[in-house]
């Protein structure tokens, strides 16, 4: 069996082992399923990288960024096959805080109207004092770690199909003390969760595209 039809495989497991008899995939597995042939290999990848146990991410902070993830990708399919996925791997705190720092950091990170093509300079200076307020950090908790709320918010940039410097949501994580490892993990699920996105949408993802080399350039 070559790399290519083990990827196939991996993506039609389900990513939690069901009784004998049972064969139904799980929900993000059967999402993917539903690609186009050409595209299968977006799916495997992204259930290899879910399914694959990382000793330097922890299951809240691997399905936590995929959360974050997917609800920035905007696509209501894959947001609720990765919160079905997601149920009994991690508590609900984890999911609403995954929920709450992907708006903070899409609320901060948001493209500026450009005035010279026309903007509204009033406009500007709403986007440029909301970006001053809802800093992923600012709703940072005794009971949520630095590190955590980094890589969900590096997650959330990252999949968004909008103009988000990643540079500085990597060099957050890293101040967090996150290794590139881990940065790598959390863009290579983002960057897949963007990639079936975009094939569910049919639209170009802008800004997932920059997720390697923002790392490589950082």
């Amino acid at each position: 069996m070559n790399r290519r039809q083990h990827l196939r495989q991996i993506a039609r497991r389900p990513l939690i082992a069901h009784s004998p008899g049972k064969q139904s995939l799980r929900p993000l597995a059967a999402l993917c399923a539903t690609l186009p042939a050409w595209a299968e290999m977006a799916g495997a990848r992204l259930c290899l990288d879910l399914g694959h146990d990382s000793g330097s991410l922890s299951e809240d902070r691997k399905w936590g960024s995929a959360i974050a993830a997917a609800i920035a990708t905007g696509n209501p399919e894959l947001i609720q096959a990765v919160l079905r996925d997601a149920e009994g791997r991690i508590t609900h705190q984890t999911r609403d805080l995954a929920r709450r720092v992907t708006v903070a950091t899409l609320l901060a990170g948001r493209p500026v109207v450009n005035t010279a093509a026309g903007g509204d300079p009033q406009s500007d200076a709403r986007a440029e004092n909301s970006a001053e307020t809802v800093e992923p950090s600012a709703i940072l908790h005794q009971d949520h770690d630095g590190l955590t709320v980094a890589l969900y918010a590096l997650a959330a940039a990252a999949a968004w199909t909008g103009h988000i410097d990643l540079q500085p949501r990597i060099k957050a994580a890293r101040m967090a003390d996150a290794a590139d490892e881990t940065i790598k993990s959390i863009l290579g699920i983002a960057h897949g969760l963007a990639i079936i996105a975009t094939l569910l949408n049919s639209g170009p993802p802008r800004n997932a595209a920059q997720c390697q080399e923002s790392l490589r350039a950082s």
